[in-house]
């Protein structure tokens, strides 16, 4: 069956502008936050599948070492790997038009004006829920929601199904310490040591605004330094040691996440990112819709790269 010119009219003029605006959307959501711009910085990945597969390298191999003449060697196995296993979550924000509105808005200017206005709203509502979201653990809307910081850097729960509780899957942990007092210099430097092997060291450190206050109360004013790429960003740095430390609203009261970019991304579902749907009408309004979807999650390659310091009474 035909279906005609889909550009034509102002149904399929709606329709082709909010595709075009597809990646702009994408960039502005995830450039709005500190959180969001770091995963856009590092890049969103790409899988399919019915779940996200992550490799993982947790310890050294054992068939090695020294020896001489006709010594025997311990067979190879592929120990010290094992994959994660993370869920799809699915995410929906829909961008509503009543049938009066789009009569009254006809002709080019009108429906521009009309969208524009749609598209910053879910601009400001997307942003905000998502960077919500990707700092909780994912329980809410009956485990539905995507699984963010709270999941990720935490020691006594089953991640990407992997117990952590168990003595032997200590490698999977998230380095979490219970502060229950002040912030100090002191307990600053041993938060983003713990995590720190050789060169793979915190790259951020994201806080509350008293934290971050706190933070800059400790400093000098002849030596506070600031990250270029996020000061670039429109976001307040500061630097400690080679980690720009940033506040955000989302980050819950009294806690402070070290992480590292390097083990950690969002993976996002094949065909199924920044996606519009097709119109959505219902049958009792005189009224359509689009959905936008988006499905993925977030996800890190080595947990104990990542810290969280709680329960710190000036942050």
């Amino acid at each position: 069956m035909a279906t005609g010119n889909v550009d034509f009219g102002t149904d399929g003029f709606i329709s082709t502008t909010l595709q075009h605006y597809r990646k702009t959307l994408e960039d502005v959501i995830f450039s709005s936050k500190p959180l969001l711009w770091m995963i856009k910085n590092k890049g969103v990945q790409t899988q399919h599948g019915r779940s996200i597969v992550q490799g993982l390298m947790y310890g050294e191999i054992t068939s090695k070492g020294s020896y001489a003449d006709d010594d025997t060697f311990t067979p190879p196995t592929r120990e010290g790997i094992t994959s994660a296993e993370f869920p799809w979550r699915f995410y929906r924000a829909s961008i509503f038009f009543t049938g009066p509105e789009l009569a009254q808005n006809s002709g080019k200017e009108g429906i521009i004006s009309l969208v524009k206005t749609r598209v910053k709203q879910a601009e400001m509502s997307v942003s905000e829920d998502l960077n919500r979201l990707l700092f909780a653990d994912g329980t809410g809307n009956s485990n539905k929601d995507f699984q963010g910081l709270t999941a990720l850097v935490a020691a006594g729960n089953t991640y990407a199904g992997i117990d952590r509780t168990d003595a032997n899957n200590s490698w999977w942990r998230g380095g979490v310490t219970a502060v229950g007092g002040a912030l100090t210099l002191p307990i600053l430097r041993k938060g983003y040591n713990d995590p720190s092997e050789g060169t793979a060291q915190p790259t951020n450190i994201i806080t509350t605004q008293e934290g971050f206050e706190t933070y800059e109360g400790f400093l000098q004013d002849q030596v506070r330094h600031e990250d270029v790429s996020m000061g670039d960003a429109g976001f307040q740095t500061l630097m400690y040691k080679a980690a720009p430390i940033v506040f955000d609203r989302h980050c819950d009261d009294g806690y402070l996440y070290y992480l590292n970019m390097d083990y950690l991304d969002f993976v996002s579902l094949n065909g199924r990112w920044f996606e519009w749907s097709d119109w959505l009408v219902p049958v009792n309004q005189d009224a359509k819709y689009k959905n936008l979807y988006l499905a993925g999650n977030l996800v890190t390659s080595n947990a104990q790269r990542h810290q969280v310091l709680t329960g710190l009474t000036n942050a």
